[in-house]
């Protein structure tokens, strides 16, 4: 069966007339995350972190194979229109992208659109001429992107913003090799430390990954080979310094060559535990 306008939900498109009557039906019904209804009335922060979260721990919103299958089919042979020609195989010329390009300038992506481009993009390698471009763009836009950086966190409003998104990103999760120094912290210090490496406490621009409770103002960062490779541990350590913070820094390859027993001495003896020998 069909619906009113359609004699097939199939090949047809919905009429100037139509398409009007349908938008003025569905004003101030409630639609995606991005707005409570088509009246222009925003859903407030937490709201969408709350149905972005919801979605990301139900692995998102996927169709089966069969759906695909059906749009596929329906797909087929329909003449190129307003939101089917990429669909359709359609490719926009060098002009029409300037001018889009253009007309977005200035517009802001909702939370959910961004979460919905990241997962779209995991997995996905780009092309060495690719990788030389961004290369040549940073290159030349680097002060630039710094100024803009710098004015960002200096902003308590978009610190908070950006902060959320560093939890929403990591799901308030340790990683593998933060897991594995956690396990150690609880199992040798329990209620001691705390993970706070998805965001919950950021020191100036930075986010240590363990800090001790009760107020002992001491810091345990872990320092990746790969991600960190190249810095001197000396500047996080005099950056939390100023701060008021004590901090040891862990690499790596310490957990592999320092092994459980050898990190905890290590983490007693910043702690300024005295292990008594028998």
């Amino acid at each position: 069966m069909g619906v009113v306008g359609n004699k097939s939900r199939t090949g047809m498109v919905n009429s100037p007339e139509m398409r009007k009557h349908i938008s003025e039906a569905l004003k101030g019904t409630r639609c995606g995350l991005g707005n409570k209804s088509r009246t222009g009335q925003k859903r407030s922060r937490e709201e969408i972190e709350k149905g972005i979260a919801t979605r990301i721990a139900n692995g998102g919103f996927h169709h089966t194979e069969e759906t695909k299958r059906k749009i596929a089919e329906s797909h087929k042979g329909l003449k190129p229109c307003i939101g089917l020609k990429n669909a359709l195989g359609y490719r926009h010329t060098e002009e029409a992208k300037q001018a889009m390009s253009v007309t977005r300038k200035g517009r802001k992506v909702s939370d959910y659109v961004r979460y919905k481009i990241s997962r779209g993009n995991l997995g996905k390698h780009r092309s060495e001429p690719t990788k030389q471009t961004l290369r040549v763009y940073w290159a030349a836009h680097k002060e630039e992107q710094r100024e803009i950086g710098m004015k960002a966190w200096s902003d308590p409003g978009k610190v908070k913003i950006m902060v959320s998104n560093m939890r929403l990103a990591r799901q308030a999760s340790p990683n593998k090799v933060e897991s594995r120094i956690l396990d150690l912290l609880n199992k040798y210090f329990p209620n001691e430390w705390e993970y706070v490496g998805n965001g919950k406490l950021v020191i100036d621009k930075k986010c240590p990954d363990f800090v001790r409770n009760h107020g002992n103002n001491q810091l345990i960062e872990l320092f990746g080979d790969y991600w960190h490779k190249g810095e001197n541990p000396q500047d996080r350590i005099d950056l939390f310094k100023k701060h008021g913070y004590d901090t040891l820094i862990i690499w790596q390859s310490d957990i592999k060559r320092l092994h459980e027993d050898g990190l905890a001495s290590r983490i007693s003896e910043f702690m300024g535990i005295v292990t008594s020998k028998e």
